[in-house]
């Protein structure tokens, strides 16, 4: 699911309005009253009386056996087991709990407005020093973004409602840097109207109020081919089940899919989600020898680059980190990326579409 479903932030960001997402505090837990939904903070559970529903999408309940807690995790969604908590993780790291049609949104890999990024720092990749990749970066303590311009980052769109131009800074090469305006790919939208509902064409800019100290990275604009090696470099966590623990850069090798093996891979992990890849604008990967534990990106890492190429030898950006069901944790479940390949006028554009204001979730009624 998408990571707004691994979409889990470490800050507190605004205030959510009715149609933005609502933020979800890590360590406590609220009351949940029939007909209403409420944001779950993560680490604690949810206590439900018997014979009592639980609002979880907008005009809608789902009965709650007795004796059963549920414990809902921003961003991402797993099955409910007897004897064990439910994880509702934001698409792929990290779900966004919202007011409005989308009551929860799938996990994809945000942090920010509901916890700390997932998306992660990676799951089982390897720790390194950022002073080494410093053009790779933490975004409003909940995502990850690139420097591909002396002043322009690339993140994914789904990220971009964390940050506020004028005031969201970040570190980069030694300077703290405040981000000016910010653009969302203008055909970003969510694929389905309730959950599961994953990002699509999930591309976003930020720019810099300076350039940066540090030399931006190559973006590629040829496709990669199936069976190919890649890199994901993020600061998402590294423990599917510890969404919190973002703000360490890892990285992780991984292999591209092919579209039959993807939608199959997705279809196997959970209900809805391959309906909603898309081949020509998102790229598909998983773990490259199929063994536990599965690489994967997860809470915090969405935004982070897909490099071909050593990391230590000019790699080039192929894709962005986007979506995923449960951090390579359900038999090694594929993760999705944004492809750039299929959005250069997009990246390139002069005037992409700045705003100088934040951009809020694109959440309405009806199908999209």
């Amino acid at each position: 699911m998408s990571r707004v479903g691994h979409e889990r932030a470490h800050g507190a960001p605004p205030a959510a309005s009715a149609g933005s997402v609502r933020a979800v505090r890590s360590g406590r837990a609220t009351a949940v009253r029939p007909g209403r939904t409420t944001a779950v903070r993560p680490g604690r559970a949810n206590a439900v009386r018997p014979g009592r529903t639980t609002a979880v999408r907008p005009g809608r309940t789902t009965a709650v056996r007795p004796g059963r807690t549920t414990a809902v995790r921003p961003g991402r969604t797993t099955a409910d087991r007897p004897g064990r908590t439910t994880a509702d993780r934001p698409g792929r790291r990290g779900r966004l709990l919202v007011a409005g049609p989308l009551a929860v949104v799938p996990v994809l890999l945000v942090l920010g407005a509901v916890l700390p990024p997932s998306a992660g720092a990676v799951v089982a990749g390897t720790r390194v020093r950022p002073a080494d990749h410093p053009a790779v970066v933490r975004l409003a303590d909940a995502c990850t973004a690139t420097l591909v311009a002396p002043r322009r980052l690339l993140t994914a769109a789904h990220c971009i409602p964390l940050v506020t131009p004028g005031r969201t800074r970040v570190r980069i090469g030694g300077e703290r840097l405040r981000v000016v305006r910010v653009a969302r790919h203008p055909r970003f939208q969510y694929l389905a109207p309730t959950y599961p509902a994953e990002p699509y064409r999930d591309l976003a800019l930020a720019e810099l109020e300076a350039a940066a100290p540090v030399a931006p990275l190559r973006v590629s604009w040829r496709r990669v081919r199936p069976g190919g090696a890649v890199a994901l470099l993020g600061y998402g966590t590294g423990d599917p089940d510890e969404p919190r623990n973002f703000g360490v850069l890892r990285t992780a090798t991984l292999v591209v899919r092919d579209d039959r093996t993807c939608r199959r891979a997705l279809r196997r992990a959970a209900v809805g989600q391959a309906e909603q890849y898309r081949r020509r604008v998102m790229l598909c990967t998983q773990d490259p020898d199929g063994v536990r534990p599965f690489a994967s990106g997860c809470f915090g890492d969405s935004g982070a680059p897909l490099l071909r190429g050593a990391l230590d030898d000019a790699p080039e950006i192929v894709a962005v980190d986007s979506w995923g069901v449960a951090c390579g944790d359900r038999d090694g479940d594929p993760e999705v990326f944004a492809r750039v390949s299929a959005e250069r006028a997009f990246v390139e554009a002069a005037d992409p579409g700045w705003s100088t204001v934040a951009i809020e979730q694109p959440f309405a009624p009806g199908p999209f």
